[in-house]
């Protein structure tokens, strides 16, 4: 028995083929036309809240040092060091939170040998009534650690008012005849944590809200490449993906594509005016392109696109200043993945502002 086609399917017979394959597999696959997500619109109604950076010329008083090597969110971290007595540092400025606001201390403990040596170190909110608000900054661990404290956590005076708080302290205290240090590096506070689910941090990274000039942005801080994954675009194939960056400090942003696992496609831009696009299998990465700037694309506190193209076989990576005008770096063949996900890749302080996927 002859079956018939009728001829205005026949563009989509390789398509329903494709999913019926991904269906088989369990593999789930975006396949909308397009995806965009402005940060800057659509995190308006849950802004952040800056407490401080740690940076010169705070107004912080206390026993502390400034460290330049100490720092992945600015210029500088703050270092809190006790050997057995109290070590305090505080700072006034009117805050206002909510009983829902999530506080965020982002600290890094050189070892585990002096969190092992601590004996307490609390984080304390002063009203404008004299009402205190207390908390432990317990759990931490050596590195980097971003210590998300809700507020209804805090051990809280009765008639302490959040929304009128006038001072921000941290204690330190090592135990007896014993070395304890941490670094400051930055405190906030969220409403939400929900944009997690979407764009969703891999190792070594911190992904959250910061404010710029009353502008509330993506953010992503690392001290070595970290990345954060758009969930929704998995397993995509061919398209072209745009984000829009802003560096904060000197380091490097990049777009990891066509990603499953460890692999994939690296294009990345650093403070060194370099360009690169690399192919990276697990811990292995072979060069398909580099290139230098004539003059500095990644600059701190000014706009920088990325953009990448996937079509088969052929990858295009491109650089824009505007946002309009798109600079082609290179065009290369290469068909080791055919299809994956899409990462941003940081390293330093970087803010995103959007990011736009069409196929």
């Amino acid at each position: 028995m002859a079956i018939l086609i009728s001829a205005s399917i026949l563009p989509f017979i390789p398509r329903i083929g494709q999913m019926m394959n991904d269906l088989m597999s369990g593999k789930h696959r975006f396949d909308k036309r397009s995806y965009v997500f402005d940060f800057t619109q659509n995190m308006k109604d849950a802004s952040s809240l800056e407490i401080s950076g740690f940076e010169e010329g705070e107004p912080w008083k206390g026993n502390y040092t400034l460290d330049t090597g100490r720092s992945i969110d600015g210029l500088y971290g703050m270092n809190l060091t006790s050997t057995g007595k109290d070590t305090a540092v505080l700072m006034r400025k009117n805050i206002k939170l909510t009983p829902s606001s999530l506080i965020h201390v982002l600290v890094y403990v050189g070892s585990k040998d002096s969190v092992a040596n601590m004996e307490s170190f609390t984080m304390r909110l002063t009203d404008a009534a004299g009402g205190q608000m207390e908390r432990s900054l317990s759990g931490l661990s050596g590195g980097w650690n971003d210590m998300v404290l809700p507020a209804g956590t805090f051990r809280t005076a009765p008639g302490t008012r959040l929304d009128s708080i006038v001072s921000v302290e941290f204690r330190l205290k090592a135990k007896e005849k014993k070395l304890a240090e941490v670094t400051l590096d930055r405190t906030w506070a969220e409403s939400t944590s929900a944009y997690l689910k979407t764009f969703v941090p891999g190792p070594n990274a911190f992904v959250n809200r910061k404010a710029l000039d009353k502008t509330t942005y993506l953010h992503l801080s690392s001290a070595d490449h970290g990345t954060f994954l758009v969930e929704p675009l998995e397993n995509v194939r061919d398209y072209s993906f745009t984000a829009s960056f802003i560096p904060e400090t000197p380091g490097s942003v990049g777009i990891w594509f066509r990603k499953t696992g460890g692999d994939g496609y690296l294009f990345t831009v650093s403070d060194t005016r370099e360009w690169r696009l690399e192919k990276i299998t697990g811990t292995k990465s072979e060069p398909l392109g580099r290139g230098v700037f004539a003059n500095a694309v990644y600059d701190n506190l000014k706009y920088v696109w990325l953009r990448t193209e996937t079509k088969g076989a052929a990858i295009t990576v491109s650089v824009s200043s505007d946002g309009s005008t798109f600079v082609p770096l290179t065009t290369v063949a290469d068909s080791s993945y055919r299809e994956g996900g899409i990462a941003i890749v940081g390293k330093g302080s970087i803010l995103v502002s959007d990011i736009s996927f069409t196929q």
